[in-house]
């Protein structure tokens, strides 16, 4: 795993726009590669987890490459992201 792997970021979620498209964003959070080759059973429990936290929590930490994939898929879902290793 090379640096850039290692790199970790705070994400700050709209809520407002997570909670207005909950099924859209249950998907995008199923559908992150964590390179753990988990069943689709535990991504998605994991993924409505994620949804709920963010719901409460606004701001949540990721890896790098969730937090890219996330922007990248629903740009609107995010406020801000503040990478760190």
């Amino acid at each position: 795993m090379g640096r850039e792997d290692n790199r970790c970021a705070i994400v700050v979620f709209n809520i407002d726009e997570v909670a207005s498209d909950e099924a859209k964003a249950i998907d995008i959070f199923t559908r992150i590669d964590d390179g753990l080759d988990m069943s689709l059973e535990f991504r998605k429990t994991a993924a409505k987890s994620l949804f709920d936290r963010i719901v409460i929590n606004n701001e949540v930490h990721l890896l790098a490459v969730e937090a890219d994939f996330v922007r990248n898929q629903a740009p609107e879902f995010i406020l801000g992201i503040n990478y760190y290793e």
